[in-house]
């Protein structure tokens, strides 16, 4: 796989950008344009419920079936204490 790879970096730079000398070559070019990704359904929680300590949270978030072979969530919590 590693000598095709770099025999693909050869063809391409020997052709000095011209498509007909490329596909004579065997090669097929890569597609240049990139669909923009779906926007995600809105999040759902299963249940949300208190922690074992003061101020704790349990949270079970519903999984999203996608196509997409992986994803990352992020999140963020913002506490503020009032004392009297």
């Amino acid at each position: 796989m590693k000598m095709y790879k770099q025999l693909g970096h050869y063809v391409e730079a020997a052709c000095d950008g011209d498509m007909a000398k490329f596909n004579t070559s065997g090669f097929v070019a890569a597609a240049t344009t990139r669909t923009a990704p779906q926007p995600l359904p809105p999040a759902t929680f299963e249940y949300i419920d208190r922690g074992p300590k003061a101020g704790d949270i349990v949270v079970k978030v519903k999984p999203i079936i996608t196509r997409s072979p992986a994803c990352n969530i992020s999140m963020s919590f913002r506490a503020s204490l009032i004392r009297p």
